[in-house]
């Protein structure tokens, strides 16, 4: 206190309860930020801008017709009205975003909640003259930032808890510290917490979908908690997933996107990258688990489902580019893609919502490591030969073996292939040879087709033997 006034901004905060307030108005859900959609990840920046606005709520005054909405009443006493954003109003984040981007544009500085970032590309003096820009616009609209907190010149960030570089995203140092120190699972709501803290990195982390499957299964009604060696054995691969210091490189936008998706029994994994000077940078990893399906689907249907899940998670990164080769390791599934015919409804739907800017090419299982493992290693070959654009990626050494069984249930174990196959009817032979003329389909497809035919072949072969 000094002659008789207190100065607020350095002693004292006002604080009031407006919980009864808030149930009573209607939450303004604000939107999601996506680290992808700052400015640093979109163009090459080599330095970079951060602005904090100290006490945010309070820089801006409230409209005479709101004020009575936020009336201070003591027994005895007149009622004392805010004249400026109340802190711990349900609504203030969002109407605060609001303000902001009304007076500051995007283009000088990209705003997220209560402070500011920017990436430059320029040289040092080039660079401060944008600062100057800042600090004027700041000027014009009588804002105060935080000059202690704010950073004017740096080589990278801590936004969103990612740490931002002219190299990329990676998840910040507190992420990785927290994911240090986790404790193991103990509980149904400590899974709950633990997915909302690394669903929040999922893109950095490969087969993420699929390690998680045995953590979730315990989330299921009528399902006792039990913490089982897998479920250790895969939270200590996600742990180490995330203190591998994961990083996913900036986009060049001078240079084509390309995704690699496969499918298998166990879930969906695909990768968005660029390759820069014969140098593979990732940009995002995805995986997804299979939906409750009891019916088994052919190898076309899984492929294609992978690739409208992909982009239907990632559209964000896809829609409005200018070219983009998307790589399946399904001949069937290719043509339907580029070509477009197909009887199948199911399949006319999924390609209806693909834009026309995508040109798929088949690439051979052997060689579609990012997908088919979900590994961050790569032998690539380059999209641009003439090899490449017709569609076809030759493999250095063919999965001869892709697609047959590990193992034969006993009922359909017979001791000499062949026999079985001259046993087949022309009908039975035929019918085989359009299932493998419409795609590869999965051994567990065709036993399940059929069945009841290769029960009774066997009893016939027994019978003759």
């Amino acid at each position: 206190m000094d002659n008789g006034k207190v100065d607020l901004n350095k002693q004292y905060r006002i604080v009031v309860d407006l919980r009864s307030l808030n149930k009573m108005c209607a939450k303004v859900e604000m939107p999601g930020m996506r680290i992808e959609s700052l400015i640093p990840l979109s163009k090459e920046a080599t330095r970079f801008i951060s602005i904090d606005l100290c006490q945010s709520f309070h820089q801006f005054e409230l409209d005479e017709v709101d004020r009575i909405f936020f009336d201070i009443a003591y027994p005895g006493m007149p009622c004392l009205r805010f004249k400026r954003l109340p802190q711990g109003f349900i609504n203030s984040p969002v109407y605060m975003k609001y303000l902001l981007e009304k007076k500051i544009p995007s283009d000088l500085l990209q705003l997220y909640y209560d402070d500011g970032i920017r990436g430059t590309d320029t040289d040092l003096f080039a660079h401060i003259r944008i600062v100057e820009q800042i600090f004027r616009k700041l000027g014009d609209c009588d804002l105060k930032i935080n000059a202690s907190k704010s950073l004017l010149c740096a080589t990278k960030l801590q936004v969103l808890g990612f740490e931002v570089s002219q190299y990329g995203a990676k998840p910040g140092a507190r992420a990785r510290n927290i994911m240090e120190k986790y404790k193991v699972l103990k509980s149904s709501d400590d899974i709950r917490r633990f997915l909302g803290f690394i669903s929040y990195y999922k893109r950095f982390l490969p087969k993420l979908g699929i390690l998680l499957q045995p953590i979730t299964k315990l989330l299921r009604k009528n399902v006792v908690f039990t913490w089982c060696d897998e479920c250790q054995l895969n939270f200590d691969k996600i742990k180490n997933l995330l203190l591998e210091n994961p990083r996913l490189y900036t986009e060049v936008k001078n240079e084509p996107l390309m995704v690699n998706t496969d499918a298998s029994f166990e879930g969906f994994g695909g990768c968005l990258y660029q390759m820069i000077n014969a140098e593979f940078r990732p940009l995002l990893y995805w995986s997804a688990t299979h939906r409750h399906n009891l019916r088994i689907k052919s190898a076309i249907y899984l492929e294609l489902q992978g690739v409208i899940e992909f982009f239907r998670d990632n559209r964000h990164r896809l829609v409005g580019k200018k070219i983009i080769y998307w790589f399946v390791d399904n001949k069937s599934a290719v043509n339907i893609l580029n070509n477009g015919v197909t009887d199948d409804e199911r399949f006319l739907s999924w390609l209806s919502k693909l834009p026309l800017n995508i040109k798929f090419f088949h690439i051979s299982g052997s060689k579609n490591y990012i997908a088919d493992t979900l590994s961050r290693d790569i032998q690539h070959t380059d999209v641009n030969s003439s090899e490449g654009r017709e569609g076809e990626i030759n493999s250095v050494a063919a999965k001869r073996n892709r697609g047959k069984p590990k193992k034969i249930s006993k009922e359909l174990e017979l001791d000499d292939e062949n026999d079985e196959e001259n046993n087949l009817t022309s009908n039975q032979k035929l019918f085989i040879q359009k299932l493998h003329e419409k795609g590869h389909f999965c051994y567990k497809k065709i036993y399940h087709l059929l069945d009841e035919n290769l029960v009774k072949i066997k009893e016939k072969w027994q019978e003759k033997n």
